[in-house]
């Protein structure tokens, strides 16, 4: 196959990867409007599992083919960044916290200082990709 791609033009490839790609989404588009009525009726047993089972105060239950178990997630929400932020260094909670960082700030923080060299904490990595979009019909 890539010995087929290397004897095609540029857009002969632009062409060919816009028709799979136009192929790919809409084969998703009827696999999603397939699989709909099966997604309510797994969410119609799901409901009628979890009723049954806080019914009968129960943590799971079991069956010939598996078993059916209650699960609870939990999520927690910041709702004031300052007041968390005091309240953890007040209390020494450096274990609440994430090494994650703000990939806008930091293209801020580019931007307001055009050639500066990150700090040493921060690293970075790029990666180019191929972008294809479709002529517009004028």
């Amino acid at each position: 196959m890539s010995a087929d791609l290397e004897k095609c033009s540029d857009d002969g490839l632009i062409t060919t990867y816009l028709q799979i790609r136009d192929q790919v989404e809409s084969i998703k588009e009827s696999h999603k409007r397939e699989l709909e009525p099966y997604g309510r009726v797994l969410a119609a047993i799901d409901a009628e599992m979890t009723a049954r089972l806080q019914a009968r105060e129960a943590k799971g239950t079991r069956g010939t083919a598996g078993h059916a178990y209650l699960e609870e997630l939990t999520s927690f929400t910041i709702n004031d960044r300052e007041l968390f932020y005091d309240w953890v260094i007040d209390n020494g909670r450096f274990d609440w916290l994430t090494s994650h960082v703000s990939k806008d700030g930091i293209k801020a923080w580019r931007e307001e200082n055009p050639g500066k060299p990150l700090p040493s904490f921060v690293s970075s990595s790029s990666i180019l990709k191929t972008k294809f979009v479709r002529a517009r019909n004028t």
